[in-house]
């Protein structure tokens, strides 16, 4: 929030493209987890429309590559909530956080339901060791590729931002 408030402040908002947040990509009991860009409601109306492009970006990483992954709600709780705030579309991965794995996502990616995704969150076992392995390397092949992607975008703002 203080970077962003600092950016405003200071006339620095338009150096900012977007936000990519990548803040939990290996839950242990995990699932692939695209941030929902269409969908926060803590967005101005300017960043939706960039925010639904990156989403898809990355949804389409994964069904490129024959990967389960389903769409999760921006929920305000990690660091893109200010950038949407003051107008600049975001989007992102996770493998999930305290809430309970439904038998849905089971069938799709393994693992246990009724059980969190990571059940060490915010704990003092969310350590170095509480890692999903399995799920790591397709979440950081995604960000790295979506990121070069969106990176070697000729017009990336045009498309990012309504006129």
């Amino acid at each position: 929030r203080h970077y962003v408030e600092k950016l405003v402040s200071e006339g620095g908002l338009d150096d900012i493209a977007l936000n990519l947040n990548f803040d939990m990509l290996a839950s242990p009991n995990w699932a692939r987890q695209v941030y929902n860009g269409t969908d926060a409601s803590n967005q101005l109306p300017s960043s939706v429309e960039g925010s639904g492009y990156i989403m898809w970006r990355f949804l389409r990483h994964f069904e490129s590559r024959g990967l389960a992954s389903h769409r999760v709600a921006f929920t305000g709780r990690s660091d893109y909530g200010p950038f949407l705030e003051a107008g600049i579309p975001a989007g992102g991965l996770a493998t999930g956080a305290e809430v309970l794995k439904t038998m849905r996502q089971r069938q799709s990616y393994g693992g246990f339901a009724n059980v969190a995704f990571d059940p060490c969150y915010h704990m003092p076992c969310d350590d170095h060791l509480n890692i999903g392995w399995g799920v790591y390397e397709d979440m950081v092949d995604a960000a790295g590729a979506v990121l070069f992607d969106l990176a070697t975008t000729p017009g990336l703002r045009d498309k990012l931002r309504f006129p």
